[in-house]
């Protein structure tokens, strides 16, 4: 991974910048994340740009990225109840990026909306989506906008290239669901949604994989026109019923070049290639910064050339294995122990360098971007200058979103 000039992230800068603190703690590189802003904007072009919540999980630095991110369309969040908050933070466009079925939750965002001027979208796929929403909608007497998702995964012979989410998965499925939703007189179509999770989120270019990366390419590349072509006769028929242009989001870090060349989408969502976890490390088409992590303390040497640190078990979602553990950032030549990896109170590492001491710290990258805030109330901001600030997460705020 090469680092931006202006970017020291040197073992002896992090051992400088955090001495004194109580470990493990959180941080985060701003003229990285700057790094990262500038990059993603020469991608995207003139096109807008969703953040996707779930990545950042930290309101100030939700708040930053809208400030210097150029041509902002909204925020993509990840449940209505943190859709809420954010309404109430002042954000006002929220997608919801994943459906709701909790009453409760729906007559909150309303009145949040009512309250704040805030518009929040709803996703959906289901008649049980919007037979819910149609019900509360008309209980408070407000016209809500919802987002048809349309499933954007592509078979091949043997192969389910993509991920199971959106039930749309044709236009006869997709009529059916117009077809309902017509009896829905408090629904208003805001728009579409297509993920395609198998460009914008699997790696490409991982080290030590070239037959597999072979394959991953290949399947890319057959995937994408068959994408585009779905979404633009989806797209075409929702245009055709509604008798108007609607907005049509689409892509992820992973997808952003395929995603902005479609002439029907009207926004791309981006959200891991903020921090760059290491999963995004891995890709062909893009390099992005590393600027966000955590710190460990080295409190043990229980054997030559093995030290171990305090917490690190800060394993990322969705299907186990090796590349969801957090990695070794620095020192950059040690590395997890394939028999105990990352653990829940205890890291062990294999380190033949003569930086490590107990007592010392070891710089962790995690697996996936919103699994960081998760586990640590502040991140500790810092530029070339120095530390800065402490800013709160989603946790360190008291919200527990799900």
């Amino acid at each position: 991974m090469t680092i931006h000039p202006e970017t020291d992230h040197s073992y002896e800068r992090f051992s400088a910048l955090f001495a004194g603190h109580t470990l493990p703690l959180a941080w985060l590189d701003l003229d990285a994340l700057d790094a990262n802003i500038r990059s993603i904007t020469q991608r995207c072009g003139d096109m807008p740009v969703r953040i996707a919540s779930k990545s950042i999980r930290n309101s100030r630095v939700l708040e930053y990225i809208v400030q210097q991110q150029p041509n902002i369309a909204g925020i993509m969040s990840y449940s209505i109840a943190e859709s809420v908050m954010l309404a109430r933070r002042g954000f006002k466009n929220i997608l919801c990026g994943y459906p709701c079925m909790e009453a409760e939750q729906i007559s909150e965002a309303i009145l949040a909306m009512k309250e704040t001027g805030a518009l929040i979208i709803f996703m959906t796929d289901r008649p049980e989506h919007i037979s819910l929403l149609q019900d509360i909608a008309a209980r408070e007497d407000h016209t809500v906008r919802i987002c048809i998702d349309l499933d954007m995964s592509v078979r091949f012979p043997g192969i389910y290239f993509g991920v199971f989410r959106s039930s749309i998965r044709n236009a006869e499925n997709l009529t059916r669901f117009l077809d309902q939703l017509e009896l829905c007189s408090r629904l208003e179509i805001w728009g579409a949604m297509g993920y395609e999770a198998q460009v914008a989120g699997m790696a490409d270019n991982a080290a030590g994989k070239g037959f597999y990366n072979r394959i991953i390419r290949h399947l890319k590349k057959r995937s994408i026109p068959r994408i585009a072509k779905r979404r633009q006769e989806a797209v075409a028929l929702i245009r055709r019923r509604t008798g108007r242009p609607i907005e049509v989001n689409g892509g992820g870090t992973g997808s952003i070049e395929s995603t902005c060349l479609e002439k029907d989408v009207t926004e791309v969502t981006v959200g891991s290639g903020y921090f760059q976890s290491h999963l995004f490390d891995a890709y062909l088409q893009f390099r992005h910064v590393p600027a966000a992590g955590f710190v460990l303390r080295v409190t043990r040497n229980p054997a030559p050339d093995i030290y171990t640190c305090q917490s690190g078990g800060f394993i990322a979602s969705g299907a186990t294995g090796t590349a969801k553990t957090p990695q070794v950032y620095r020192p950059k030549s040690a590395v997890l122990l394939k028999n105990e990896g990352a653990g829940e109170v205890q890291t062990p590492l294999l380190y033949t360098g003569n930086l490590l001491q107990p007592g010392g710290i070891v710089v962790m990258r995690h697996a996936k971007a919103g699994e960081l805030c998760e586990h640590f109330n502040t991140l500790h901001v810092f530029r070339s200058g120095g530390l800065m600030d402490q800013w709160a997460t989603y946790r360190g705020e008291g919200f527990d979103f799900h």
